[in-house]
């Protein structure tokens, strides 16, 4: 169908970038995909969809199956894209419908149960998941539908309606909130509520006034950017207000211009730091799917997806926004810096530096217990993990190991890092606070980085490391471990590291049978190891410098590197005051002065300075151009469909 991205994307001929000063520097031009090239990807997406909804339809006679109710939504919308019997829609429909609560009198009227067959799952999102493709259903395919159903189903989006009112979701929570906006407006819509529909409308204009603030806060999620497309595409395509769908190829133009940027072609993924990230190894997630549309990606076949990417199917056809040329042209800058925040406090920045061998990418702060704020990418032919910074207390961290969390969802997990990061380019300095003292009783608590076994070569010291097998290398402080893939070369140093528990902190460079079998070694940090036990450490410290560089073909080039890191001077020193206990690093690098300071009791990152300068945190800048976020009348398609 096409060539590879590789080869897809031509970059214009133009003189090097200079960073900062790029406002007047040719933009690279990329090549959009025809619509015969899109309708064979979503020829294919589909597949995967007809595949998934065979699947429900079995799943769905079994009354004992934990089939999630949004499943059985999004199925009845799927049914209708794969041009089935409508009535199949009602019926489905109908076994959704017939699980929300209708008693008005009551505290959860309109609420959804997560789950079609029992309530062992308790989420408040249930609302917004289970009556998300309600409106789709009506505005762009009401008129496959019986007069009859239409009707019994109305009572049912007026109760989603108050549901969805009651639900009261932070702004800063991104996929949830924009998703219940948008359902707000297109059930409102599609019951004539001229409330719910200015409601709605407030809450869309308040969160573009958030994110022209602080940036998208739920910033760059394989799983989640995708769920928040979902939503937009479905505001854009039926909202029946041309200024509000305006308003959604704004913000659409706003976050694929943030996808297009920090996409690296050379591995394939979603490159640089994620809030929330379920894929702890290889960064997979439902945005693939939308890159595929858009030729970012070569799609794969789709053997079965899961119902929810019918919004995708449902997003890419027909009345449907796709991102201009102009919007996803940072995708072919060969060499670019992606500078942005995530947070109302500026100090929660991004940086991101992508080059054709590499990326490497940082997050100031912490944000949950799927965040990955620490990830680099070598460019191959290969599907490598990447490598990142992952502390745990399960002596497993591939992300495999999974817990249930407070509404009963199982998922991987790690301990917080409470991290301070300097980055310039491909120099980065990180400093982890961990505290142990409120996880669970442990046999381990360790610091990992995660290292790609398939690469062609890994290193402890200038010593080769047989990756392939299960082996283990003791290590020490300031050893350097580092990889070579291909012209792509990263080096790693934990400069320091506490022990916890009375010990002190063991080093050592591993593989094991679970990670092996994923094509992942470890160069972990032991800072306890032993019997089960409540660890009382709330400061266990791990300072790290990474350095990143393009290299030739050979090894030479990664001994050289990892000998310049290993000689890279450190300042590493504590000052205990009665108010505070600051942790002051200080590095050199290149000739490059990289600054940190921490106070240990408060969690809070004090300093952050390159050569004496600390980060400006623009919103959101590439190559140091800042994009933002405009809400100026722009040309739009023609009116959504109405039922």
């Amino acid at each position: 169908m096409k060539k590879p991205l590789l080869t897809l994307f031509a970059v214009c001929l133009f003189a090097p970038l200079l960073f900062g000063q790029n406002a007047t520097a040719p933009k690279p031009s990329v090549r959009v995909l025809t619509p015969e090239e899109r309708e064979a990807v979503l020829t294919q997406m589909r597949s995967g969809i007809q595949a998934g909804v065979e699947q429900l339809e079995r799943e769905i006679k079994d009354t004992s199956s934990n089939v999630a109710l949004r499943d059985v939504s999004y199925g009845a919308l799927a049914e209708l894209e794969l041009n089935r019997d409508p009535h199949i829609t009602e019926e489905m429909l109908r076994r959704a419908l017939a699980r929300q609560n209708m008693d008005d009198s009551s505290p959860d009227y309109g609420n959804l149960p997560w789950q079609l067959n029992n309530n062992d799952v308790h989420d408040a999102n249930a609302i917004e998941f289970g009556s998300q493709s309600w409106g789709p259903i009506l505005l762009g395919h009401g008129e496959r539908l019986s007069a009859g159903f239409k009707k019994e189903l109305t009572p049912h989006m007026r109760a989603a309606l108050v549901a969805l009112r009651s639900h009261n979701v932070p702004v800063s929570y991104t996929n949830i909130y924009v998703m219940n906006t948008v359902n707000t407006i297109l059930l409102a819509q599609a019951v004539d509520d001229h409330d719910a529909l200015a409601r709605g409308t407030r809450q869309l204009d308040n969160w573009i006034d958030y994110t022209r603030s602080n940036g998208i806060h739920e910033f760059d999620s394989p799983t989640y950017y995708c769920t928040t497309l979902n939503s937009l595409g479905l505001g854009y395509r039926y909202a029946g207000q041309s200024e509000t769908r305006a308003k959604f190829k704004s913000i659409l133009d706003y976050l694929w211009k943030d996808i297009a940027a920090n996409y690296f072609a050379g591995a394939r993924r979603l490159s640089g730091p994620h809030s929330r990230d379920y894929d702890f190894l290889f960064s997979t997630g439902g945005i693939e799917l939308y890159l595929a549309a858009e030729g970012l990606l070569d799609p794969p076949p789709y053997k079965k997806l899961d119902m929810e990417k019918a919004l995708v199917v449902e997003n890419e056809t027909g009345n449907a926004y796709h991102p201009a040329a102009s919007v996803i042209s940072a995708s072919g800058l060969p060499e670019r810096i992606i500078e942005q925040v995530w947070d109302e406090d500026r100090t929660r920045d991004r940086y991101n530096y992508i080059t054709p061998q590499f990326s490497i990418g940082s997050a100031n702060g912490d944000y949950g217990p799927q965040d990955k704020m620490i990830e680099i990418e070598l460019a191959s032919a290969k599907n490598l993990p990447g490598i990142s910074v992952v502390p745990d207390i399960f002596d497993a961290p591939y992300g495999l190991v999974k817990t249930k969390d407070r509404s009963q969802h199982n998922k991987p997990t790690h301990i917080p890092l409470h991290l301070t990061t300097v980055q310039r380019k491909n120099i980065l300095l990180a400093l982890l606070d961990l505290d142990a003292s409120h996880e669970k009783e442990t046999t381990s608590l360790a610091t990992n980085i995660l290292l790609p076994t398939q690469a062609d070569r890994l290193m402890l010291d200038g010593k080769s490391l047989a990756a392939g097998e299960i082996f283990q290398q003791k290590a020490k402080v300031n050893s350097v471990v580092g990889g070579r893939e291909g012209n792509g070369c990263f080096v790693a140093r934990i400069f320091h590291a506490d022990g916890a528990a009375g010990e002190d902190a063991a080093f050592v460079v591993q593989t094991d049978h679970e990670g092996l079998q994923k094509g992942v070694a470890r160069y972990t940090v032991y800072h306890y190891r032993g019997e089960a036990k409540k660890l009382r450490d709330a400061h266990v410290r791990v300072g790290l410098l990474i350095l990143a560089d393009a290299c030739g073909d050979d090894d030479d080039r990664l001994q050289e590197l990892m000998q310049e890191l290993r000689r890279a001077p450190v300042e590493d020193k504590i000052s205990k005051k009665a108010d505070s206990d600051l942790w002051e690093v200080k590095a050199k690098i290149r000739g490059l002065p990289l600054e940190a300071r921490r106070d240990m009791k408060t969690r809070a990152t004090l300093l952050r300075a390159v050569n004496s300068h600390e980060p400006e945190s623009p919103t959101l800048a590439i190559n140091g151009e800042v994009e933002k976020l405009t809400l100026e009348p722009q040309p739009v398609t023609s009116s959504a469909r109405k039922h």
